[in-house]
């Protein structure tokens, strides 16, 4: 999970697991996967989202009368 809601979330079990682990550290690592707002080969190479490729054949007649256009 990403977002504010999860920093929020990990933020409050943090600050809890401080009170019984005073001398606890918190490291934060990260591999440059953090690809969520910008463009990475990762998202194209592992996926994000969804994707749907469709094909169609349109007649001569509904390009010219529906697009009003030619072919």
């Amino acid at each position: 999970a990403m977002g504010m809601n999860m920093v929020a979330w990990i933020g409050s079990c943090l600050r809890f697991s401080s009170c019984d682990f005073p001398d606890m550290d918190v490291i934060g690592i990260s591999g440059n996967f953090c690809s969520d707002k910008k463009p990475a080969a990762v998202n194209w190479i592992e996926g994000r989202g969804k994707s749907v490729v469709c094909e169609a054949t349109i007649t001569e007649d509904v390009v010219k009368k529906v697009l009003k256009t030619t072919v």
